[in-house]
């Protein structure tokens, strides 16, 4: 999944590793591939993960866009989110703005 980039330009991101210094957290680089690519993409990954895991049956039932008004994702992080996280994220916004998954 790419969690580690070795040469990372912390005055010129191209990537959210960027905020760790070279190290990209699983849990945004979840939310960058789900939002790029769609569950289908990370269904494999998330079953390897420790723990319980449920994933819908249809993305539609995740993903339903609806064209009015803006669209927004809302990310529930239980137990918890560290700035840096909070940084990654609002970079993957700007971003990815206009290419979100649909």
């Amino acid at each position: 999944m790419r969690l580690i980039k070795e040469d990372v330009n912390i005055n010129e991101p191209d990537d959210t590793s960027y905020v760790f210094g070279g190290f990209c957290p699983i849990t945004i680089r979840l939310i960058e591939i789900l939002i790029k690519y769609g569950w289908n993409s990370i269904r494999d990954v998330i079953k390897l993960l420790p723990g319980e895991t449920e994933i819908p049956a249809n993305e539609k039932e995740v993903l339903s866009i609806q064209k009015r008004g803006k669209n927004f994702i809302l990310l529930v992080f239980v137990g918890g989110i560290t700035h840096a996280e909070i940084s990654a994220i609002r970079y993957l916004n700007r971003t990815l703005k206009g290419k979100i998954y649909n």
